[in-house]
């Protein structure tokens, strides 16, 4: 057992292999503190580490319970057989975890952690990670007049991107967001997993509108990854623009007020034969028609407003479906 240790500069401690619980009452360093090769049964740790706090291969046999300060968290090569909690000594400072190589996270348990600078590259279990609280997760830069939670994998990444179109631009408002610690080389494959693991771990805790931002950072993964000119890419790239994945309601409507405004401008120039085009001007009853139109066929179509009008149908009936799952997606839990 640890208690009320206070150290000026850093300090590695490499402990034995233990047959009991290890304790850390009371550990204060100005600079860094390195745990190494514990393998113990219960950890339970109270760390105050200035610069840095890293644990490295070690193992938390029976899990435990670490509450820190740091600037710098980190684990490598690290396992909990059981629920290992790590949570911020000061609630208003949280300790700022960078990395997990290799590290399995299945029992790990986060509270009031800042994920802001975390690379979650080569971690394994991230689908069963339990995050408590508030998630303190990356916003990435406003887009079409919006912002979500991001990961630092996927700014990297994005910050790294060669485009032709404003590349130099885009890459510049990420590349603002990346962090000061040495980045994992990354793909956006790997993102894509990193987001989809997430994502399964906020549903898991039945948290189904928390993990709709990592939802969206998966298909922007999958769009982006695609090739250019392939049909995915044209698709992921239609599925994104006017629904956000089916998670941004306005685009939706949005998409939904166009097909209706082109739908009705088209039925009005190439559909309707030419006499039964002038009994309804006549009569004052286009706009009324047409818009009717869209749900009803009426009389006096052309063979390329019938086309029109199927097409219309189509685009509408997806467009309100997407808005109605974008509602949902928000408000249920």
């Amino acid at each position: 057992m640890l208690e009320n240790v206070e150290v000026t500069g850093s300090v590695d401690i490499e402990p034995s292999r233990l047959t009991g619980d290890l304790d850390v009452r009371s550990l204060t360093a100005t600079g860094s503190v390195n745990i190494s090769r514990a393998d113990a049964g219960y950890f339970a740790a109270k760390i105050t580490a200035l610069e840095e706090l890293n644990f490295s291969r070690c193992q938390f046999t029976n899990g435990g319970v670490i509450t820190c300060r740091t600037r710098h968290l980190s684990f490598v090569e690290c396992d909990a057989r059981q629920p290992l909690t790590v949570a911020s000594l000061v609630r208003d400072e949280p300790a700022k975890l960078i990395s997990f190589p290799s590290t399995n996270l299945e029992n790990f348990v986060l509270a009031d952690i800042d994920m802001t600078s975390t690379m979650f590259t080569s971690a394994v279990g991230l689908d069963r990670l339990t995050v408590e609280g508030e998630p303190r997760f990356l916003r990435s830069p406003v887009m079409l007049g919006a912002s979500r939670q991001v990961v630092q994998d996927e700014v990297v990444v994005r910050s790294q991107r060669k485009l032709r179109l404003f590349g130099k631009w885009r890459a510049g408002r990420w590349g603002k967001l990346v962090a000061d610690t040495p980045a994992v080389p990354t793909d956006m494959h790997k993102v894509a997993a990193i987001y989809r693991s997430l994502r399964k771990s906020r549903e898991d805790s039945k948290d189904e509108p928390g993990g709709a931002d990592f939802y969206y950072g998966e298909m922007e993964m999958r769009r982006i990854a695609a090739s250019p000119i392939s049909a995915e890419r044209w698709l992921l790239t239609s599925y994104w623009l006017f629904a956000g994945y089916a998670l941004r309601a306005w685009r939706a409507f949005l998409g939904l007020s166009l097909t209706l405004a082109v739908g009705s401008l088209l039925l009005y120039q190439f559909g309707y034969i030419k006499h039964h085009a002038m009994n309804i001007i006549t009569s004052g009853s286009l706009l009324l028609e047409i818009v009717i139109g869209i749900a009803k066929s009426p009389s006096g179509l052309t063979q390329p407003g019938v086309l029109v009008l199927t097409v219309a149908r189509f685009l509408m009936a997806a467009f309100l479906a997407m808005a109605l799952v974008a509602l949902r997606s928000r408000v249920k839990r």
